[in-house]
């Protein structure tokens, strides 16, 4: 009876080092498995982007710019709304800044 009893806490022993070692090996894999879904679904686009823009006889892709951001737990999303606001804005004056310049540079 003793020794069934031991032989089973070893074996439940044995049964939580396994577990524990998979974990282990998903946790250290997880940041690396999210980096590369992430590009993985960055290339999908750039190339259905590129696509679209063969559709349409548009061939460049210098107006394509890339944001990546990190979004905490207690980040709010409007916090990020008003970035993104905020950058569209600052493209769009620069695009007239530099329309600007061209003009007068034609005059």
């Amino acid at each position: 009876m003793l020794a069934t009893l031991v032989i089973q806490i070893m074996f439940l022993n044995l049964l939580i080092a396994i577990m524990t070692e998979a974990y282990t090996k998903v946790m250290e894999n997880q940041l690396r498995s999210r980096l590369q879904e992430k590009c993985s679904i960055l290339v999908d686009y750039i190339k259905l982007i590129e696509w679209v823009e063969w559709l349409q006889g548009y061939r460049s892709t210098q107006d394509i710019f890339l944001i990546v951001t990190t979004l905490n737990e207690d980040t709010d999303v409007s916090e990020l709304d008003e970035v993104r606001d905020a950058i569209i804005e600052s493209i769009a004056e620069t695009n007239k800044a530099t329309e600007r310049r061209i003009t007068a540079l034609s005059d």
